[in-house]
């Protein structure tokens, strides 16, 4: 095996646990997603209705499968393909799936978007992706697949984070840092700036081949129900770009988080919690549709 490969294979295992372990826990940040995914999925109906004879549509990342929830919403009768390449998401959208009755035909498979095996070309109308291709590793070659497999004339809908390091967590996580002392705390990029910052994602689909690329950006609330919860899901829930912050902690200052955290709610709570006790973090995204 050519040493890329074997590279290759070890970022996708890596991937694969990440996303996995973080699965049963997933549902804090549905609260965000669906709501998003409903709104893209009516947006590429708009465009090209799933109801077009000869449909077929490709949830690709698809996570706990709330994005595969919003297109059997909108167009219960469309094929569908579900896939992620970590297999505890993968459950969970199967598990959605059963328990709220999808019509058939639909399918989950274990891929990498990277290289999505068994897809032929030019073979899908209707290619949807959230909050995935910003976060996953190689995402310009995730783009090249996707117009791969898209038919000429298919739609792309694409949802993606709007800022690199998910800034308005970061921020007060900078504010803590400088109180316990560390005054040089800082963070790489969690993602990727060309498929976070409108202009530039618009940029980016275009050079992946893709036309009449229209982009959209707004701010959407992450709601918690109290600080105490929204800490519970930064700290132990596993979610990978928080972990990715505390391992930046620890590698910075040398202590643990448990020094830390107590300082970091209290700037989250002054920042971010409500007169009724909820916490309400501003979230930017971005909306994409292209055409092949």
């Amino acid at each position: 095996m050519a040493s890329s490969d074997m590279k290759n294979d070890d970022v996708l295992a890596k991937e694969m646990n990440r996303w996995s372990g973080h699965a049963n826990a997933y549902t804090n940040v549905e609260r965000l997603t669906l709501p998003l995914a409903i709104q893209l999925a009516q947006w590429v109906d708009s465009v090209l209705p799933f109801a077009t004879h000869g449909a077929s549509a490709l949830d690709d990342g698809c996570g706990s499968g709330v994005l595969g929830s919003a297109i059997k919403t909108v167009c219960p009768a469309v094929p569908l393909l579900s896939c992620d390449v970590a297999e505890g998401m993968l459950s969970q959208a199967q598990s959605r799936a059963k328990k709220e009755q999808w019509s058939a035909p639909c399918d989950f498979q274990i891929l990498d978007a990277r290289n999505l095996e068994g897809v032929p070309d030019a073979s899908i109308t209707h290619l949807m992706s959230q909050y995935m291709i910003c976060l996953a590793p190689e995402p310009d070659r995730i783009a090249q697949e996707m117009y791969r497999v898209l038919k000429p004339g298919g739609v792309l809908g694409l949802g993606t984070y709007g800022l690199p390091r998910f800034d308005h967590v970061y921020y007060p996580w900078v504010i803590a840092a400088w109180k316990i002392g560390v005054l040089d705390f800082e963070i790489l990029d969690l993602m990727a700036s060309k498929w976070t910052k409108p202009a530039s994602v618009k940029d980016a689909l275009e050079e992946a081949g893709f036309k009449d690329v229209e982009v959209r950006e707004k701010m959407v609330d992450w709601e918690f129900e109290s600080l105490a919860k929204a800490m519970h899901y930064a700290f132990r829930e596993g979610n990978p770009a928080m972990e990715a912050y505390k391992q930046a902690w620890r590698e910075k200052s040398g202590k643990d988080t448990d020094v830390f955290e107590p300082v970091y709610a209290e700037e989250m709570g002054k920042l971010y919690e409500q007169e009724d006790g909820r916490v309400v973090i501003p979230i930017k995204v971005v909306f994409c549709i292209g055409r092949k």
